[in-house]
């Protein structure tokens, strides 16, 4: 008998680990937000304590990525055959999306915009266990002038170090990157963070809407201008993306299972987009609502399991949203002085929410209010006024261009993209009116009001059914939608300002729009149903459509090749000083993060100066060289300006007004390296 059921057990071990394996394999989506929220958590911690060093991260991210996974677990025992088709297929787009995209990656080294101050602060953070960086002035015997500055990068008061403005867990992922698979590998982390956000996305569409139908809305997404343009270069979107729909997804789950460490994680994986992005925590006050509706319609005698779900839920988010808190305050100082006003409105509006959504909820229990959410009179009359608001919203903020011309602060690189278009100069307009418009024109009319249409089928079926499951994703998307719709609150240039919808309204707006296709397939008729089916091409299509002129481009192609015959010039013992704007504004960190040698700005620099400046170098025992764009900013021996030491012909994404890129630009990037000799004049130094 011992024999015949060691032999059963035998046999059923396999089956067992096979269930497992489908349940794994069904469950990715929701084990990759985890894994990765769970990684990152440890390492920002360790930045901020400033031991930011592979011996320390790697072990450390990689037990916070094992308990996050265990607490998310496989999954549902059941898994349906064809869910599983559904998800391996999902699995396989990301793969090629993921391999396609990787060809066009950027290399935005030259800082000038923000993924040139993601990509040098996770290079350095490649080498440096810490920030701020030191710019040590004293090599250079701090000259009259002289400056460490650059974009991206400002000095912080008192001190010789600068700051990477922005939060800093992208770079974190960057350097973990890095460390790894080397610095080419590092200038392609972001498309894998995007790959990596598209099967997150496909996990919470089909939650809404289905496998197949969330597989048409992952297509839409991925071949949208948006996300390829933030995921090629280095923008902290697609981690923030990733985060996001990664918690409404384990929200929903959490909703359905009732487990309230279910309700912990997604409050966990939801909040980790604060130390990404810190408008992320825009999205925490809508998360709150959310938190504060699950109790209010729980009947009573669910009524305390109800609150300890909610309080999981925001609970989790104190740590990461913390986090995000100190890094911004402590690493990023000027740049939290800067944007403190838009800051910490936020958290005063979330200290309000902690007030009175308790109260909200208290008065929700009241006997009289009760009685009114049991009438069945309510779901119509709910329903009538979503639709009145949604659709009645959406209509507002679609005409505001024929009412309405939006202005803010004079900008002045908005006036000089009109004067190179043709327009009008109004360098204070924001086109904030032309927001609706924007997204039709990455992802079409049809994707757009098929989302405001099923925004409110979203709603209806949610108040008919009383289901609370998609009641996050409606929330947010809407807050969100309704949010950057009014004011994005950025630079107006294409494809630069489609950046802040990619995080929230443009994934949710994409599965809101293949809600009603899921309506219709639902229906009876061939005609209904092939009508579906065109709809569905259709939502795909017209992004593909779009960014198919664009579908080669890379940008600012290649900077690596040239930042590294500049670093095998200097060598390990050289110090770096810009000696014009462009130089200093473009490469004064990326020296210090590439070449890992000290670097400095001196504007003008006459030979009597730079007499002084190369004795202090000298003391330090390195070399002096001179870095500039423009050889008039150079004094040579002989006054004869020479060949630059590097001219790349780059490749870059144009930026335009009201309408997407159709083309790629190009720009001829010069470079003159020189020595100093006893008499402060400029030796040009030649390519090895």
């Amino acid at each position: 008998m011992t024999a015949v059921a060691s032999s059963a057990t035998a046999t059923q071990a396999p089956a067992v680990r096979s269930q497992l394996a489908l349940r794994v394999v069904h469950s990715a989506p929701d084990l990759v937000a985890s894994a990765i929220a769970g990684f990152a958590l440890p390492a920002m911690v360790l930045l901020l304590a400033g031991h930011f060093s592979p011996a320390w991260v790697l072990p450390a991210g990689l037990l916070g990525a094992a308990l996050a996974v265990a607490v998310c677990g496989a999954g549902s025992p059941h898994v349906e055959r064809r869910a599983l088709i559904y998800t391996l297929l999902a699995i396989g787009i990301a793969l090629v999306w993921l391999i396609v995209n990787s060809f066009f990656s950027a290399e935005n080294l030259f800082a000038h915009r923000d993924p040139a101050t993601y990509d040098l602060a996770g290079r350095w953070l490649m080498d440096h266990a810490r920030m701020p960086i030191p710019t040590h002035p004293e090599v250079f015997g701090s000259p009259d002038g002289s400056s460490a500055d650059s974009a991206g990068f400002g000095r912080i008061p008192g001190s010789t170090d600068v700051y990477a403005q922005g939060n800093h867990l992208l770079p974190a992922m960057l350097a973990v990157v890095g460390w790894l698979f080397g610095t080419t590998a590092m200038l392609k982390a972001n498309v894998l963070f995007g790959a990596l956000a598209l099967l997150v996305f496909f996990g919470l569409a089909r939650r809404v809407v289905g496998g197949a139908l969330a597989l048409v809305a992952m297509a839409a997404f991925g071949v949208s201008m948006p996300l390829v343009f933030v995921s090629r270069d280095t923008y902290s979107e697609p981690l923030a993306l990733l985060f996001l729909v990664g918690g409404l997804a384990l929200l929903h789950r959490a909703v359905e299972s009732g487990r309230v460490r279910d309700f912990a994680l997604a409050g966990f994986v939801f909040a980790m987009s604060v130390p990404a992005r810190i408008d992320s925590n825009v999205s925490l006050l809508a998360l709150m609502v959310t938190a504060a509706a699950l109790p209010v319609f729980a009947a009573r005698a669910t009524r305390r399991i109800a609150v300890m779900r909610s309080c999981a839920l925001v609970g989790a988010a104190v740590v990461p949203t913390l986090l995000g808190w100190l890094d911004v305050t402590r690493l990023s100082f000027g740049y939290y002085r800067d944007e403190r006003h838009h800051i910490l409105p936020i958290f005063y509006a979330a200290y309000a929410l902690l007030v009175v959504l308790p109260l909200l909820v208290g008065l929700s229990w009241h006997p009289r209010v009760r009685r009114l959410f049991s009438s069945p009179d309510l779901p119509r009359r709910a329903t009538l006024a979503a639709g009145v608001l949604i659709i009645g919203g959406f209509a507002f903020l679609a005409s505001r261009p024929l009412w309405m011309v939006a202005r803010g602060r004079y900008n002045g690189a908005v006036a000089d993209l009109q004067k190179r278009t043709g327009a009008v100069v109004d360098g204070a307009r924001t086109y904030a009116e032309q927001t609706v418009h924007w997204l039709a024109q990455y992802v079409g009319w049809p994707v757009v009001i098929l989302g405001a249409v099923g925004y409110f089928l979203l709603v209806r079926r949610c108040l008919r059914t009383r289901s609370l499951a998609t009641i996050g994703t409606i929330t947010v998307g809407l807050v969100l939608s309704l949010l950057y719709l009014w004011t994005p609150e950025i630079t107006p240039d294409q494809p630069w300002a489609m950046r802040r919808y990619v995080p929230v309204v443009l994934p949710i707006l994409i599965i809101a729009a293949t809600y009603p296709i899921c309506v219709l397939l639902r229906r009876s008729g061939a005609v209904i149903r092939a009508g579906a089916v065109a709809l569905a091409v259709v939502v795909v299509a017209v992004p593909a459509i779009v960014t198919a002129p664009m579908a080669g481009a890379r940008e600012e192609v290649p900077q690596l090749a040239q930042v590294q015959r500049i670093c095998t010039a200097v060598g390990h013992d050289g110090a770096v000083l810009e000696v014009d704007a462009p130089a200093q504004t473009s490469y004064s960190q990326t020296i210090r993060s590439y070449c890992n040698v000290p670097s400095y700005a001196l504007i003008p620099a006459q030979p009597t100066q730079l007499v002084s400046v190369r004795a202090a170098v000298a003391a330090s025992h390195r070399v002096l060289y001179l870095l500039a764009t423009d050889p008039a900013a150079i004094q040579f021996v002989g006054g004869t300006p020479p060949a630059p030491f590097s001219v790349v012909n780059t490749t870059r994404w144009p930026s335009t007004l009201n309408a997407p890129p159709r083309h790629v630009d190009h720009e001829l990037v010069a470079v003159y390296l020189a020595t100093v000799g006893e008499d402060g004049l400029a030796r040009p130094v030649t390519p090895r």
